[in-house]
């Protein structure tokens, strides 16, 4: 296992984490607002291509009130913004994030 799907597998890993220990209510967005902040830095230096699109397609169908406090927040935030734009078809992110938790 290379260095860059030792690191993709742990963001993953910890989002996942997040996901079961925190219920969908606002006490909660401290943590996922601090995750999405981490995975952005760990990205900047790295050849690491993190599924933030995936991660946030997830967030938005599984923690809709987190989702949605994080877009109120993201007003003036440029890269939580960019994150809570983006989106794509649920079923297909969580296949690919299982995929990649089991594979790579």
């Amino acid at each position: 296992m290379t260095k860059n799907t030792e690191e993709l597998k742990k963001q993953l890993q910890k989002f996942c984490k997040l996901m079961e220990e925190y219920p969908d209510q606002a006490e909660s967005i401290h943590y996922f607002k601090s995750f999405l902040r981490q995975l952005i830095r760990s990205t900047r230096n790295s050849t690491i291509v993190l599924p933030t699109i995936e991660i946030m397609t997830i967030l938005q169908h599984e923690k809709p009130r987190i989702f949605h406090l994080l877009k109120m927040e993201a007003k003036g935030d440029y890269n939580l913004e960019f994150l809570t734009g983006l989106r794509m078809d649920y079923i297909e992110a969580k296949t690919k994030l299982e995929f990649i938790l089991r594979n790579e």
